[in-house]
């Protein structure tokens, strides 16, 4: 029983990572092309890349060890996680040039 609870938890937040890397993937193309109108950092970027880290860890399958090898992946191919914090910390940097 405990086995499905953790399969059900984890599937559903690997869902929702890659429903929130999907949306962040538009919102970077929109940056790109210049078309979206919204200003200022969100803390709804990292949603994605968080569940999606949490999902590995906590699914039913491999030792820990296995998992914390992977749990990273979600946080770098979600653009509204590391691409982020790099893109922020270098915007900021450019402007106090």
């Amino acid at each position: 029983m405990a086995g499905n609870t953790f399969w059900i938890l984890s599937l559903t937040l690997l869902v929702v990572f890659g429903f929130f890397a999907m949306v962040n993937a538009y919102h970077y193309g929109q940056l790109l092309y210049k078309s979206y109108k919204k200003k200022g950092p969100s803390l709804a970027p990292f949603i994605g890349g968080i569940s999606g880290c949490i999902g590995i860890l906590i699914m039913p399958v491999g030792s820990l060890s296995e998992r914390l090898t992977i749990c990273w992946i979600p946080l770098f191919t979600d653009v509204g996680c590391m691409p982020y914090l790099v893109n922020m910390i270098l915007t900021i940097l450019h402007q106090k040039q």
